[in-house]
């Protein structure tokens, strides 16, 4: 006799992002949004791993001293984009949305669909889900048209 196999779960990929809960069973959980914060973290997290306590401790130090910073600044420290991440140009008047391709000091270096050159700016923003699917949709139309970016 032939057993029936359960079928297996599928999430529908329209199915919108849950977000998380701000207290879970082990205690309060904590949203971070500066890239920094996250890096040191996380090496934290792999010192304490080895039982490194005195690494533990310096990077304790560190944070407690760059949250004080981030506070006298008015909060956490702007967005720091990553390469690869899309941002939103906000420079020129109208907000202009694409993927980060370079880092210059305070600079993200954009590369935005349909223009030749890198947009270096200072004044950006992290692009919401929208904007980055209109970038990605824009990169994939321009490339079945045989047009580069």
């Amino acid at each position: 006799m032939v057993t029936p196999q359960p079928v297996p779960a599928t999430v529908p990929s329209y199915q919108p992002v849950i977000p998380m809960p701000h207290t879970s069973a082990m205690g309060p959980v904590y949203v971070v949004n500066c890239g920094e914060c996250v890096r040191e973290l996380e090496a934290r997290g792999r010192a304490r791993a080895r039982g490194d306590e005195a690494a533990v401790r310096r990077i304790d130090e560190y944070l407690d001293a760059h949250r004080a910073e981030c506070r006298m600044q008015g909060g956490a420290p702007a967005w720091v984009p990553g390469l690869g991440e899309f941002a939103v140009d906000l420079s020129h008047g109208d907000a202009v949305a694409g993927q980060v391709v370079g880092r210059d000091g305070q600079e993200a270096i954009l590369r935005v669909p349909g223009e030749d050159e890198p947009r270096h700016t200072s004044t950006f923003r992290q692009a919401s889900v929208l904007e980055e699917l209109s970038v990605k949709n824009a990169v994939v139309n321009r490339r079945r048209g045989g047009l580069p970016w």
